[in-house]
């Protein structure tokens, strides 16, 4: 999560908070917008009940839901299916698919994903010479 969180701002200039769904619900939650989606990566049966729950209740409030995961989705969720892996490495296969998703973001915002030379112009970035 947190490695997808710096991918939407490192690549899509998109802020992106990562949190463990519990304390999302007692922090975070309350200041997202309904034009604030919420990704939840589901890797587990644990976290396949907690974003099920989180999914139940960001809908109540309009806010729009992807979730990534093996599980099912309910209907009006965006998807992005992972298959089952075993339980040592379960968080990582929901690290390519919020990267594609902060490329795609980009390329929809106009930026370039693949130079980041918007990081350059930016008065919110202070990056390495590099990108300069």
């Amino acid at each position: 999560a947190h490695y997808g969180a710096a991918k939407l701002v490192e690549v899509a200039d998109a802020v992106g908070i990562a949190h463990e769904t519990e304390e999302f619900f007692h922090e975070h939650h309350w200041v997202i917008r309904r034009d604030n989606p919420v990704v939840l990566l589901s890797h587990d049966g644990p976290s396949q009940k907690r974003s099920e729950a989180a999914i139940a209740h960001l809908r109540e409030l309009g806010i729009p839901v992807w979730l990534v995961g093996s599980g099912p989705a309910p209907a009006g969720v965006r998807h992005v299916p992972v298959n089952p892996v075993e339980a040592w490495c379960a968080a990582l296969p929901g690290a390519v698919p919020v990267q594609w998703l902060a490329y795609w973001l980009a390329r929809a915002k106009g930026v370039d994903p693949d130079r980041r030379t918007h990081l350059r112009d930016s008065p919110r970035y202070s990056v390495s010479r590099k990108y300069r």
